[in-house]
């Protein structure tokens, strides 16, 4: 929904600059500082847009890392426990091994 609202909001001022541009012919004072202001507004909406797009991708990622940390933590318990000799009924419980995963 924050993607949309991103796009949107672009789409909204680039429709207004196009507006702007096609209803005046003569370029005064007044219609120059309309064309800065949906300028501005334009280039902060891509910007916004291009940091959104950044937080969604960066958010994707992170499931896939936090599952391959905690695939090699498993793993690197699983060969540790295998490398030591237990007595007895001594195992590695899913408890300790989840107890270092990151949080």
């Amino acid at each position: 929904m924050i993607l949309l609202n991103s796009v949107k909001a672009v789409a909204e001022s680039l429709a207004g600059l196009f507006r702007v541009i096609n209803s005046n012919h003569e370029f005064n004072p007044d219609v120059i500082d309309q064309l800065c202001q949906l300028s501005t507004g334009t280039v902060s909406g891509i910007t916004k847009l291009v940091e959104t797009v950044k937080i969604v991708r960066d958010d994707q990622l992170k499931g896939p890392i936090a599952l391959q940390s905690t695939i090699a933590i498993l793993q690197n318990k699983s060969e540790v426990s295998h490398s030591q000799e237990y007595s007895g009924n001594e195992q590695l419980s899913i408890s300790d091994a989840l107890g270092t995963l990151p949080r």
